[in-house]
């Protein structure tokens, strides 16, 4: 058995509202600070307790951040999730209704590069970069027609909304 597999485990058992394995924890969140606190743009690195009771190392980072470079989900065992303040969230990604709206959809990602190229280069401090690769670099995942193809499928199933442009009129 892996040391991450075995990890996840032992962690899961754990009783984390009652700071079962909290120490564990700590030197965990101190690893993954030592890791990936210095890549750009995270930031506000913490433990804490996911819904359903389990433990969490969460962190923060801009809107703009190069995704294809992002910490693991998982890292010794310990869920991993991060998480972008809503007031850097540009235009393209201001969602006012999100039963009838989806947040992360591709079509959003496509707008705010071809608005933002300058933008996005500067801030990710690459100047030469393609428009594919900001997709990618934006995308959740890190690979944009990925992360398009499963837009589309869940589109497809109805999982998610259809994609509205802003310039569509409001449903009915």
């Amino acid at each position: 058995m892996q040391l991450e597999q075995y990890s996840s485990e032992v962690v899961a058992s754990w009783n984390a509202y009652s700071n079962e394995g909290s120490p564990y924890v700590t030197r965990v969140k101190e690893k993954f600070e030592e890791q990936f606190g210095s890549l750009q743009g995270v930031s506000n690195i913490g433990v804490g307790i996911y819904h359903g009771g389990g433990w969490v190392i969460d962190y923060s980072h801009p809107f703009i951040f190069d995704h294809r470079i992002k910490p693991p989900s998982v890292f010794m065992g310990i869920h991993v999730s991060s998480r972008t303040p809503r007031n850097d969230y540009p235009p393209e990604f201001q969602v006012q209704d999100p039963e009838t709206e989806y947040l992360w959809a591709y079509q959003r990602y496509e707008a705010f590069v071809d608005r933002s190229p300058a933008e996005i280069r500067a801030k990710l401090g690459k100047p030469n970069m393609s428009r594919e690769e900001m997709l990618d670099a934006l995308s959740p995942n890190g690979n944009f027609e990925k992360w398009k193809q499963q837009c589309s499928e869940l589109e497809t199933i109805g999982k998610i909304p259809p994609y509205r442009s802003p310039t569509d009129k409001p449903l009915a």
